[in-house]
């Protein structure tokens, strides 16, 4: 099964838990690339009734689980700012977490260019900014190197991973709750079978 390319369609793409029709405000929330809409829900509440809040449903979470994920950003930003056109009739801030900091900067950058005025704010956490990018490939390599990375780091701060085993204990765990949004044919998921 294919992307529903009906972007278009909000319900497809959004999510909301608790809505407020009648506010002045309409906040995005860009979940983390392992999450679902539903990872703010918490959030949501606590805005209610003064914000309206809408979630962002990736491919392949949740009741999308039967469609592939889009492995890249600039595809999955142009079918979001697409799905948005429908919620620009007030100001409109994002907020994203990790992965979906960069992703709502994209969807951002599309709704700036096509929508003048929108969005009014633009939050992010977990992620640096887009001026301090540095290249990362950590997610190629195999194994036995990400153990050896995550000692070189855990040497770097004391304390924070003790032993070789903790290292290939996160390892095996990252791999199997995490996929990378590289956005490159060469982007793989690393999967790590050390015990």
């Amino acid at each position: 099964m294919g992307i529903d390319d009906g972007s278009g369609d909000e319900s497809l793409w959004l999510r909301r838990f608790a809505p407020a029709d009648h506010t002045e405000n309409r906040l995005v929330r860009f979940p983390h690339a392992g999450a679902s809409a539903p990872f703010f829900l918490p959030m949501t509440r606590a805005l209610a009734p003064t914000v309206d809040v809408l979630a962002v449903q990736y491919p392949g979470r949740q009741d999308r689980r039967a469609e592939p994920c889009i492995e890249d950003i600039p595809t999955l930003a142009n079918h979001i700012a697409h799905a948005l056109t429908g919620s620009l009739d007030r100001p409109l801030s994002l907020f994203g977490h990790s992965m979906g900091a960069v992703l709502a900067f994209e969807v951002a950058r599309r709704l700036q260019r096509d929508h003048p005025g929108q969005p009014a704010h633009l939050f992010v956490s977990g992620r640096r900014a887009p001026t301090r990018m540095r290249e990362e490939t950590h997610h190629l390599l195999d194994d036995e190197r990400i153990v050896a990375e995550t000692a070189r780091g855990a040497a770097r701060k004391p304390g924070r991973w003790r032993t070789r085993k903790c290292a290939k204990w996160c390892c095996r765990r990252s791999a199997a709750t995490t996929r990378p949004w590289g956005g490159t044919a060469t982007s793989r998921v690393t999967r790590c079978t050390a015990p």
